[in-house]
């Protein structure tokens, strides 16, 4: 095993349906604690944001406009939280609710490394 991150994350979500869209919005705040090889420990925290609208015409086209972003609040962010890459860094499975409004989710991520 090499690195490990402990995350929490509190936010708040929202989806909403017109005639023929769709806008979601998700707000959330991130408290991690990552410890290396050494046994070394960092504290960090993130205000991260996903965003979605899409659009259907009646012709069949359909838009889709997507804008995702992170701000930290620490100097210091763990390479497995400084780029949205869909999870393709780490390690695990991640389990999302099902249900709108304010959750708090904890994860805990394993750095895999070749070799």
């Amino acid at each position: 095993m090499d690195d490990t991150v402990d995350t929490g994350l509190l936010y708040y979500d929202q989806l909403n349906y017109g005639d023929s869209s769709v806008l979601y919005q998700k707000h959330g705040y991130r408290v991690g604690r990552y410890k290396d090889l050494y046994d070394n420990h960092r504290n960090f925290g993130k205000y991260e944001f996903n965003g979605l609208y899409q659009k259907a015409y009646k012709a069949g086209q359909q838009w889709t406009f997507r804008l995702d972003g992170q701000l930290s609040s620490t100097q210091y962010l763990p390479s497995s939280e400084m780029f949205y890459l869909g999870g393709m860094s780490a390690c695990g499975l991640y389990g999302k609710p099902d249900r709108r409004g304010w959750r708090l989710l904890r994860q805990r991520r394993i750095q895999c490394t070749p070799g």
